[in-house]
């Protein structure tokens, strides 16, 4: 780690190495207790009943309808679509049928919302919604049937996550509006991804890296100069050991880039968050990049925000 890299006081030096070990932790959790793998691939996607690419992706969505008009953070569904892929990447085959599914989408939201949100819907609220489907026993039976596989981790660590840390490894220089846009951006992206089941099987950690690689692109070289590119390539190198050109960030990142390419323009949504953080402070602009916010562009997409074209 180049100290000259940084802003040499000692407080700033001992965030940094703070940083680096609360990242470290992070990405061995997603490797270990929260690895998700290529579930479906093991066989039983194609049985008549059973969860398939398009019933995950109908579910995710619907999870995104709910915390919007809630009010919710969007973090929520992330976390809620983490549930499940760990359950079925650890095997369980209580919720393969679309019915059980779609039990544990809801329980999951539900279980998500008690441990990110200070407000909570009623186990009640989301029963209506199954319109009789479920009951207020099978939500409760199912909470227990997905604590108890997940071995009582519920924290998983979420690409929005890593990318409030990734922020903070940006320069001192950069611009609180360029900062917030490639958070907005980036965040936007990571938002989009969880609906679509091929990125299940790749860590948050590189998810995170690849939605801010498309952002940066996006920010014209005046306003965010090669250097300070150079510079949170080499941050991000030194700090949590993932390289822009490695293999893995490369892939992802292009298909990252289609899935955006064929749901999004990105000129729009420059241009809704722009007007925004012209009118904030620069302070306000800065915390509003650093925090793990729920002010995520919406209705910007070719479609509906939550609803992903598949390519």
């Amino acid at each position: 780690m180049d100290t000259d890299d940084f802003v040499q006081d000692r407080e700033r030096v001992f965030d940094v190495e703070e940083m680096e070990e609360i990242v470290s932790k992070m990405r061995r959790q997603e490797s270990t207790i929260y690895k998700c793998e290529d579930y479906l691939a093991r066989g039983s996607a194609n049985t008549v009943g059973a969860v398939d690419e398009a019933w995950r992706q109908r579910m995710c969505e619907w999870m995104y309808v709910v915390v919007d008009h809630c009010n919710f953070n969007r973090n929520i569904v992330m976390i809620s679509a983490k549930y499940l892929d760990i359950c079925l990447s650890k095997g369980d085959k209580v919720i393969r049928t679309r019915r059980n599914f779609q039990l544990a989408a809801m329980t999951s939201l539900h279980l998500a919302m008690k441990i990110i949100d200070t407000s909570c819907v009623k186990i009640d609220s989301l029963v209506q919604l199954s319109r009789g489907l479920f009951t207020t026993k099978d939500v409760i039976e199912m909470e227990e049937h997905l604590i108890i596989t997940m071995g009582w981790y519920l924290h998983p660590p979420s690409p929005t996550c890593f990318l409030t840390r990734y922020l903070d490894l940006f320069h001192t220089s950069v611009s609180p509006k360029v900062r917030f846009m490639i958070a907005e951006v980036s965040r936007f992206i990571a938002e989009m991804s969880v609906c679509v089941y091929k990125f299940v099987k790749y860590k948050s950690s590189v998810m995170s890296y690849a939605s801010l690689l498309i952002s940066m692109d996006s920010i014209d070289e005046a306003s965010f100069p090669l250097w300070q590119r150079l510079h949170f390539y080499r941050r991000m190198a030194s700090v949590v050991k993932l390289w822009n050109t490695s293999k893995e960030v490369s892939y992802v990142s292009m298909q990252l880039r289609k899935l955006v390419e064929k749901n999004a323009d990105l000129e729009v949504l420059m241009q809704t968050i722009d007007p925004k953080c012209r009118i904030l402070q620069p302070e306000t602009c800065n915390k509003i990049a650093s925090e793990n916010s729920s002010t995520s562009p919406r209705n910007i997409a070719k479609g509906p925000t939550v609803v992903c074209a598949n390519y």
